[in-house]
């Protein structure tokens, strides 16, 4: 991909989690186009891949990235491992690129930021989009579960994780 069409593409990041998943849209390294949380109450794969069906016909991104689940660093559900393997399955009729990475991954990128928490890598994505700043949870207590709009942000580091990738491997070829 070109300098020049990295700026045009349209990347989504999904995050899925227990009921459901966040997920961000981004037009090029820089613009957010869209991002939100959707409560699957049902929690079966096959309504939450309806949904993300329905979003990946809406926004037709160019690349969808995911959680590498077998990275180091990971700790999924096998219900969500497996949904996140019919996501990436979802995409390969549709001529989508599908990008993996492993929280390892994650917190490498944001190690720039010196940020290697979940809430600090939000709180870093938050400050690099302002847009985002209404969306960051506070800090979660220890007997509370995590907030759902976290998975915004999740899906929001994969993203940010794919451009620092893509840059650097373009910088070294």
């Amino acid at each position: 991909m070109s300098k020049s069409n990295i700026h045009k593409t349209v990347v989504m990041g999904i995050y899925p989690r227990t009921g459901g998943f966040g997920y961000i849209v981004f037009r090029g390294p820089v613009v957010v186009h869209r991002w939100g949380v959707k409560q699957i109450r049902t929690n079966t794969n096959s309504d939450n891949l309806l949904k993300i069906n329905e979003l990946i016909t809406q926004y037709q991104p160019d690349v969808v990235v995911l959680d590498d689940y077998e990275g180091k660093g990971s700790r999924r559900a096998k219900r969500i491992e497996s949904l996140i393997d019919e996501i990436a399955a979802l995409c390969e009729p549709k001529h989508i690129n599908v990008y993996r990475y492993a929280r390892s991954m994650v917190r490498q990128c944001f190690s720039e930021f010196s940020a290697t928490t979940k809430l600090e890598i939000a709180q870093a994505i938050a400050k690099t989009l302002p847009e985002l700043r209404p969306q960051l949870p506070d800090k979660r207590k220890i007997w509370l579960p995590e907030d759902s709009r976290m998975a915004i942000f999740d899906a929001a580091a994969l993203v940010f994780t794919y451009f620092f990738f893509d840059t650097k491997n373009k910088r070294a070829a």
